[in-house]
């Protein structure tokens, strides 16, 4: 959250020059505080001027998309953006799809973690309310023989859990993989499923029923 004081001959237009100063983005709320009341005192003696303090604060959601797609404009990168709020996480999913997407992941590679913490930091910054995690993701494409071999894969650990009693993590997916393994477990008698960790490092651990 930011704050300003500014000090003129009444509230009001205290009010409305801290207005034309900070100039909100679309993102941005504020909140005005009368520090002090203008006073006109006798003949000049004992007057005062106001003070207001504003405090600016964003909607990190907001903030979040429009960051983004001014960046994706000065790239010149044309895209489609999907988003999901998860309110328990205080997460947000952010889907880049279309032809240039893909071109732009490729040439990212690794440094797609920089550009997500880049992200991170600056729609954070600055404000006191809970810290939004911010993750940037591909478009799932589906792939049969994965989902297969995820399935078969699961049901197998799955058994050795049962037989040794000993929990399995399984390697880190995407929430539709972990799906997939969550539902073919649930085929095994005596075991459960629990997705554990977060962001890029969730994944599905095994454990046998009463552990």
């Amino acid at each position: 959250m930011r704050e300003r004081i500014h000090s003129a001959e009444t509230v009001e237009i205290a009010k409305q020059q801290l207005m034309e100063q900070i100039r909100l983005r679309d993102y941005e709320t504020c909140e005005f505080e009368v520090v002090q009341e203008e006073r006109k005192g006798i003949l000049g003696i004992g007057s005062r001027e106001a003070q207001v303090k504003v405090k600016i604060d964003a909607d990190k959601h907001k903030k979040a998309m429009t960051l983004l797609k001014e960046a994706l404009e000065i790239m010149n990168i044309k895209v489609d953006i999907k988003d999901k709020f998860n309110k328990k996480s205080n997460s947000l999913d952010i889907e880049l799809e279309g032809e240039e997407a893909d071109e732009l992941f490729a040439t990212l590679g690794q440094d797609r973690e920089d550009l997500e913490q880049l992200l991170n930091l600056m729609v954070n910054a600055r404000t006191e309310s809970r810290f939004l995690k911010i993750h940037l993701q591909q478009p799932l494409k589906r792939n049969p023989a994965r989902e297969q071999f995820l399935k078969n894969q699961a049901i197998t650990l799955a058994r050795q859990v049962v037989q040794s009693g000993q929990s399995i993590s399984l390697p880190s997916m995407n929430s539709y993989e972990r799906s997939l393994v969550h539902n073919a477990v649930k085929e095994v008698d005596g075991v459960m499923t629990q997705s554990e960790g977060t962001g890029p490092d969730r994944h599905v651990v095994i454990h046998k029923t009463g552990n």
